[in-house]
This record gives structure tokens, sequence and C-alpha cells, in this order.
């Protein structure tokens, strides 16, 4: 988590006790997070998601505040133990996710440079696969060609072997 980011140690703290007495309240005010204009582009990918029954809508809910605070700071915390191959996709315009996050995780991961790739789209907002083409077409060909390199080549047994 970038350090801009992160909430007040006293805003924390008081998420963490109202969320234990009340984990069903829903947080008050709205934010970008929230608004599918702020997160999709494509005007039809957009719906689609505003459509989608499985979507939850509505205000996020305390404790589902406060387990989001919880895993981005025990994340942010083990970014060192980070060993394996990974590629980070970036939205430059995202206003869910802070900017600052995927170059910090670039940096502190114990990944040889040459295994992780940060690929930052400029123009594009949180939902980056609900950017319209060509935007989408360069991430998805991002995450084709990263699973190709990373993954192994399946051994198939012979035929009559």
């Amino acid at each position: 988590i970038a350090e801009t980011s992160l909430p007040p140690l006293w805003q924390q703290t008081l998420l963490r006790g109202i969320a234990c007495v009340a984990p069903a309240a829903a947080l008050l005010g709205g934010s970008a997070a929230s608004d599918p204009a702020q997160q999709y582009k494509d005007e039809s990918r957009r719906a689609e998601c505003v459509s989608d029954e499985k979507q939850y809508h509505g205000a996020m809910r305390l404790a589902t505040a406060a387990a989001c605070l919880e895993t981005a700071l025990e994340l942010a915390s083990s970014f060192d133990e980070i060993s394996t191959p990974f590629l980070c996709l970036a939205a430059g315009k995202d206003t869910v996710v802070d900017v600052a996050g995927p170059p910090k995780l670039m940096e502190q991961s114990s990944t040889p440079s040459e295994q992780k790739k940060l690929v930052v789209f400029p123009e594009a907002l949180h939902g980056l696969l609900c950017e319209p083409l060509p935007v989408r077409a360069q991430v998805e060909k991002e995450i084709v060609q990263w699973v190709g390199q990373w993954s192994p080549t399946p051994q198939l047994p012979l035929p009559g072997k």
C-alpha cells in the first residue's frame, strides 16, 4: 500500500472497532470505487458489469472494509517474500487502486527483475478488461504472452506408449 493511500491510524482503529460491533453497517458516502463510470470506460462492458446479478450493488459494509484493509496491509508487509515470476498490469487513471502501489511491489519483491514485468496503461481506468479497443487488446495480449512465457510446456504422452 502506498503511504499516501493509507488512512490515518486512528481511522484504521475506529474502522476495526466499529466493524466488530456493527459488521453489516454500510459505509457512508460514495467514492470512485463504487462508480462504474470511474472504473469501466467501454460502455457496453460497463453495462454488462452493472447488470450482472452476481455483482454486489450498494455501499461497502464495515466488516468488508476492515477485511480489505487488513488484507492490503498484510500483503504490503509481505512484498519482499514474493519470489515467483509475476505480471503487474496497472491503470494510469485508476481511482480505485493507488497508482503508486505497483511500482512499490516491483521494487520490494525479491523476484529477479527479468522475471517480473510492470505494464502501465496511462489512460486506462481500473477495469483494464473493460477498456475500449485497442487498449483492451493490448491488455489481453500482455496476459496471453505472459502466461505463455511462464507456463510450463505440457509433456503429453506419445500415442501407444
